[in-house]
């Protein structure tokens, strides 16, 4: 019962205690990390710019933003991988695709 009384006095009075904060009570914000933050924040709006100007469906560029702000340069490969495959595959002519396939429909 000390004990506790105790610890509510120390916090209670504003004493840093060792909690989630590291050891030495203080918060573990860093310059680097906002930094990190700021500029995935902006990589994923310019994807998102990006994708809406070449017409990518938004629904295949949705998980590649929760990456891009989890893990950086997984998000970006992703996306890239969105990206090369819309403008090799998708919305393409049989004429593009196959020139025999295209002779035989006419």
């Amino acid at each position: 019962m000390l004990i506790t009384e105790a610890r509510l006095g120390a916090e209670s009075t504003g004493v840093p205690s060792r909690s989630n904060n590291g050891a030495s009570g203080q918060p573990q914000h860093s310059p680097a990390r906002s930094t990190s933050w700021l500029f995935d924040l902006f990589i994923g709006a310019w994807v998102c710019r990006t994708a809406r100007a070449e017409g990518i469906a938004s629904w295949t560029v949705l998980p590649c933003l929760p990456l891009i702000f989890l893990f950086g340069p997984a998000g970006f490969v992703a996306f890239w991988t969105v990206r090369f495959v819309k403008s090799r595959f998708v919305g393409q002519s049989a004429d593009d695709l196959s020139p025999e396939l295209a002779a035989r429909s006419r």
